[in-house]
Order: structure tokens, then sequence, then C-alpha cells
């Protein structure tokens, strides 16, 4: 995981519940495929990310998301009050 400048967050939860808080700024995240019963999640004040063997960049601005890039594979991005919306390589939210 690469933080850009400023980027403020922390580690929440260890594997096999990986969870990574993120309150402000940029993260580059590259997870290797999960095993079973694995997860890996970035979370915000109002929405998830979550992984399966991916890598992607998401963007937090006051503790709210902002954008999710995926360079690679899957990602479920999961905002407060909205259904799960899957995006694969290239995609943005």
């Amino acid at each position: 995981m690469l933080a850009h400048d400023g980027a403020r967050y922390q580690l929440a939860a260890s594997q096999p519940d990986e969870i990574v808080r993120l309150v402000h700024g940029t993260l580059t995240v590259h997870v290797d495929p999960l095993g079973r019963g694995e997860r890996f999640r970035v979370i915000t004040g109002d929405a998830e990310v979550e992984v399966v063997g991916t890598a992607f960049d998401v963007t937090a601005q006051d503790d709210r998301l902002r954008q999710v890039r995926v360079t690679h594979g899957d990602v479920k991005v999961t905002a407060a009050g909205a259904a799960p919306e899957f995006l694969g390589s290239g995609q943005t939210w």
C-alpha cells in the first residue's frame, strides 16, 4: 500500500478480514489474490471498497469517499444508502 502525501489512514483490522480506515487523501493499494474466508476492505465514514486480488486507487476527503480507480482486477464499492457497484479494470467510481 502506498500512501500519497497527506493521506490519513490506519490499519483497523488485520487478516483474515483486513480493514484500512481512510479518512483523507489517496492510497494506492495492490492486493494479491485472497484465500477462502479472507477479505480486504478500505472504509471511509460513508462507504466501503472491498477487493479480491486487484490494484486500485481510493481517495477520500473529510471522511467521505470521493473516487475509486481500478488498475486491474475487480472491486465492490458500497456507498451509504446505495446498492453495491462492481468495477473492473480501467473503471472509475
